[in-house]
């Protein structure tokens, strides 16, 4: 599941970064698609190589890159809705992958670590990686329909 997410993340990342070229024109909106580009890529070689599990050894627990991770991905977001006119689908997808990527995190938390869910270990486990994998395919999505919106409205000028 882990190199599937690594994968589809490392697609992601090409995705803001194609979304980046679309806006060379404009530097401010190109600088943050570069930026998400480059976040997403690091997050890409985090799963790819689970480097987040090393906070295991140090911390104890692996919770606060997470935590980290989900707070960079609202703030990317409102601020990419703030530079950027998204398409309405695209915003959706965002905040819907924002909101599977929140409830992976509870999913992930309440396994004991600060709260307990009434749900088996391995049932946790399962609905982590499932609602992990949720979250990124929901996040392509959205800088597809982004991308596909602008070079839509390109050709028909």
């Amino acid at each position: 599941m882990d190199r599937l997410n690594g994968s589809l993340l490392w697609v992601t990342s090409a995705m803001a970064l194609f979304n980046a070229t679309l806006r060379s024109a404009r530097p401010m909106a190109f600088m943050i698609w570069l930026l998400a580009s480059a976040t997403i890529g690091v997050v890409a070689i985090d799963e790819l190589f689970m480097l987040h599990e090393k906070a295991i050894e140090i911390t104890g627990d692996d919770d606060h890159p997470k935590i980290l991770l989900i707070a960079c991905a609202g703030v990317g977001i409102y601020i990419l809705s703030k530079i950027e006119r998204l398409h309405t689908s695209a915003q959706a997808l965002l905040w819907c992958g924002f909101f599977a990527h929140f409830c992976y995190l509870l999913a992930d938390m309440g396994d004991g670590d600060y709260f307990d869910l009434p749900l088996g270990r391995v049932t946790l486990t399962w609905i982590e990686e499932y609602l992990e994998l949720t979250s990124t395919a929901l996040y392509f999505s959205a800088l597809y329909v982004q991308c596909f919106n602008v070079v839509t409205k390109s050709k028909k000028r």
